[in-house]
């Protein structure tokens, strides 16, 4: 006789077993490495990609570094990238065209975003 009980591990005290090959089905929380929007009332959204692009095109190097922390994107922190610029191995505008293009692949993958079509529709009369 099988019950619901036979599919989660016995030894565990928890309110919620672990189901059997250790994996518990967690998919209603959200990963750690992923900002909660309400705990970051700055975290701007996105209908689309060309929201994000069009958003990150706005800001300037300084104005990055503050907008993209809610967003949670791995970069380069601003001290490395500071000194590379210090020190002439790249220039601000290129190191921010560059952190710009990461940080959307990542907001984009993150929350599924796509292109949005902006063709202006053009009735055949």
């Amino acid at each position: 006789m099988h019950s619901d009980d036979d599919d989660f591990d016995a030894g565990s005290n928890d309110k919620n077993p672990t189901p059997r090959g250790g994996h518990s089905d967690n998919s209603d929380q959200q990963p750690k490495s992923e900002p909660h929007p309400e705990a970051l009332p700055d975290l701007i959204t996105f209908d689309s990609l060309n929201d994000l692009e069009d958003w990150l095109e706005t800001l300037d190097y300084a104005a990055f570094w503050k907008a993209i922390a809610p967003h949670a994107v791995s970069l380069p922190s601003k001290d490395e990238v500071d000194t590379m610029i210090a020190r002439g191995a790249i220039d601000e505008e290129t190191m921010l065209v560059s952190l710009r293009g990461l940080a959307e692949r990542q907001i984009a993958e993150r929350y599924n975003l796509q292109w949005e079509d902006r063709t202006p529709f053009l009735s055949a009369q």
